[in-house]
């Protein structure tokens, strides 16, 4: 039974690269003096590839919207600087992952909160808020490990600034549809 060696996360910190041009170690980072400076601009050729299934539509005829939302998120990754490092599967899960999220948060709306249950008329949680809160974890735990690999690599100021700081913009949006 091997019990020794070095444990996950033990240590010190890695310092986000943000730190490591401020203090002057653009060795430790890989950048070169002159491409210290980011272009923030995002370029349409830059963009991920938009796959069929994210543009579908839903039973209801709306488009599913996935494809909006990996724009939304990609756009903030390469305003971040890290487009190279975040994995495009990551990124098009977290909006596939929003997507319906966003689809859920409608169907509440439109269907409520709770329902009767067929013969018995018990009152019960809609089977909508069920799947919500179980996307709602999948979107969080992707977003963490963008969130996470962007704090780490961002060569611009990192702020707290989120995609889903703007999601209730997006469902009142989505609504008036």
């Amino acid at each position: 039974m091997a019990s020794g060696g070095a444990r996950v996360g033990a240590g010190r910190p890695r310092k986000p690269l943000e730190e490591k041009i401020k203090d002057g170690d653009i060795e430790a980072t890989g950048i070169s003096a002159e491409a210290n400076v980011l272009s923030v601009e995002v370029l349409e050729e830059d963009m991920p590839t938009v796959k069929e299934y994210m543009e579908s539509q839903q039973k209801d005829g709306k488009p599913l919207g996935a494809d909006e939302q990996l724009k939304d998120i990609f756009s903030w990754v390469a305003r971040m600087g890290c487009k190279d490092h975040v994995p495009t599967m990551l990124l098009e899960q977290y909006a596939m992952n929003r997507a319906r999220w966003i689809a859920l948060q409608n169907a509440i709306s439109e269907y409520g909160y709770i329902n009767r249950k067929g013969s018995s008329g018990n009152v019960q949680v809609s089977p909508f808020v069920t799947a919500l809160i179980a996307i709602e974890k999948q979107m969080n735990t992707t977003f963490f490990m963008i969130n996470s690999i962007v704090k780490d690599n961002c060569a611009v100021g990192y702020q707290n600034y989120t995609p889903q700081d703007n999601m209730m913009e997006q469902l009142l949006k989505s609504r008036g549809d």
